[in-house]
């Protein structure tokens, strides 16, 4: 029974037990009595009244909540199934400092034959290809670069090097005993904003800016490299290098390293370098595609423990291409070093070195090489009487793939007087066919 009829009856029953002589007897007062009792008892009906009502609101609003909060769960069980069938979105965000390193490399591996069969199985003369008759892992090399950009103006390179190149270039100092390993570079470069371009500030161990060939053959028109690349020109260097591009056409660079193939320096003073630089891309009212020349001189002490005596040299480059398949490539080096023989005189070198390059196919470069180098007393050399070295060279190239290179070689070297070795004794020539095989990633 509710609260509300409850109270309703008992309000009637107190009207209908109270006796009515006993309301008569008692007068007016007991009349007024009853009434009060009778308003207090309605006055309490009211407030339950209320209450009721009150507590019926509070029970929908509930409901209504409770239906809200069903509907609510509903939705977002509805979105989690959409987002769990939705294929994955990709994350798209700003580079990041790391987005900007490339990595790459190659494997370059060979065969060489020498016809004189020497018993030392030395091609003589040949600081590269020297194995003769021998399968050669020439070189593996990795490298790891992160050029400088407007954004971040700091970048590295590092060039890890394994196989009988890393070995015959290792420096002196730091890792002199390679075990056919060699950081052929490290180094870190800054752009650094001035009036005109930015100067790039080169600091480690980085290639030698002499000399038109480099130590990694696949990046030469030969395999065998010449005369002046082996005995001329330094390979590596150690210190700060700094390059100002002038103009589009003009750059200047100036170096001060440890000296030649040295980490370590070995005596008391620094090496300076110096090199200008022109490039004139299809150049107006010549019949050639591109014309680029690099004149570079280097001058300081080499010798171990000695900062007296000098050595320096200077070095011109220039390369002309008259039409897309023609390449000519010319190399002069003069140099000079001082009280470097044992009777502490001076010695001197001088060579020249002329390429002509054809490409006849996409697949398929012929490239010609003739190259003279005349070392007065020996001391480059490794001669007791001096020596004059000539020697001819062709290449052919067949591009397998777009990564995937062979290259077939005959090269005939001939000196002023016999200086080359033979199974018998020794001759004034040689002759050789190498095989070579690279694979660039």
């Amino acid at each position: 029974m509710g609260i509300a009829k409850s109270v309703v009856l008992t309000t009637g029953l107190l009207i209908a037990l109270h006796p009515v002589g006993a309301v008569m007897a008692g007068g007016e007062e007991d009349m007024l009595a009853l009434r009060g009792e009778l308003e207090d008892l309605r006055s309490e009906n009211r407030m339950l009244q209320e209450k009721l009502e009150s507590m019926g609101e509070r029970l929908e609003s509930i409901a209504s909540k409770q239906e809200n909060q069903e509907e609510s769960v509903d939705l977002v069980r509805e979105d989690l199934e959409a987002l769990h069938k939705a294929p994955p979105v990709p994350l798209e965000g700003k580079p990041t400092y790391l987005d900007g390193i490339e990595i790459g490399g190659f494997v370059d591996t060979s065969f060489v034959h020498n016809f004189n069969e020497p018993d030392d199985e030395v091609n003589d003369f040949h600081i590269f290809d020297k194995e003769a008759s021998d399968f050669n892992l020439d070189l593996a090399e990795i490298v790891i670069e992160r050029a400088p950009d407007e954004e971040t103006r700091v970048g590295f390179r590092l060039d890890v090097d394994y196989g009988e190149t890393a070995d015959l270039i290792t420096s002196a100092g730091a890792g002199g005993s390679s075990d056919f390993f060699d950081l052929e570079q490290g180094f870190i470069t800054a752009k650094i904003p001035t009036v005109g371009n930015d100067v790039e500030l080169c600091f480690g161990k980085w290639v030698t800016l002499l000399g038109a060939e480099v130590i990694e053959s696949p990046s030469n028109f030969n395999f065998s490299r010449s005369f002046l690349f082996g005995y001329a020109i330094p390979y590596t260097h150690t210190g700060l290098l700094a390059t100002y591009p002038v103009t589009d056409e003009l750059g200047v660079k100036l170096a001060l390293v440890n000296g030649w193939d040295v980490t370590d320096d070995n005596n008391h003073a620094k090496t300076g370098i110096g090199q200008i630089t022109f490039s004139y891309p299809e150049p107006e009212n010549l019949h050639v595609k591109d014309i680029s020349v690099s004149l570079t001189g280097i001058h300081g002490a080499e010798q171990a423990g000695k900062s007296g005596p000098k050595r320096s040299v200077g070095d011109i480059v220039a390369t002309v291409k008259p039409t897309d398949e023609l390449t000519l490539n010319f190399n002069y080096d003069l140099g000079r070093e001082e009280k470097v023989t044992s009777s502490g005189s001076n010695d001197n070198w001088e060579g020249f070195a002329s390429i002509v390059s054809y490409e006849f196919t996409d697949w398929f470069t012929l490239s010609g090489r003739y190259e003279y180098f005349d070392n007065d007393e020996g001391t480059r050399t490794a001669t007791t009487n001096g020596v004059i070295l000539q020697e001819f060279t062709l290449t052919a190239a067949f591009k397998c793939t777009d990564l995937l290179t062979t290259r077939l070689e005959y090269r005939h070297d001939y000196g002023n007087y016999e200086v080359f070795t033979n199974e018998s004794g020794t001759d004034d020539d040689q002759d050789l066919v190498a095989v070579e095989l690279f694979r660039i990633f």
